[in-house]
């Protein structure tokens, strides 16, 4: 939500009225349940959502790289997190194909 909260208050515009109706309807946003086609937030984020449904931190990664940059500032904390994750994991399977390979 923090996500898509950012990008609706940075393409708010200009004026008290922009402003304001862009900060009401980020306090409603609301989220898809759904993957969604498209490349706005609430559409790569429901992406990002079903592919850790599925398992897929990489896909989900890559779906990260489409976030407007307002969005992905939002949630560079767990997008960093999901990285050393990825680069944990990668780890963990290169030490256990070697360990297999010298047994």
């Amino acid at each position: 939500h923090q996500a898509i909260r950012a990008s609706i208050v940075a393409s708010a515009g200009e004026g008290f009225l922009a402003r304001t109706r862009a900060y009401l309807e980020s306090q409603v946003a609301s989220r898809a349940l759904e993957p969604r086609a498209g490349l706005d937030p609430d559409a790569v984020l429901s992406r990002i959502e079903d592919a850790l449904r599925r398992d897929d931190l990489a896909a989900a990664l890559g779906e990260a790289e489409n976030l407007p940059s307002e969005a992905r500032a939002a949630m560079q904390g767990w997008i960093d997190d999901a990285r050393r994750r990825a680069d944990a994991e990668a780890g963990l399977a290169e030490l256990d194909a070697s360990l297999a390979a010298t047994n």
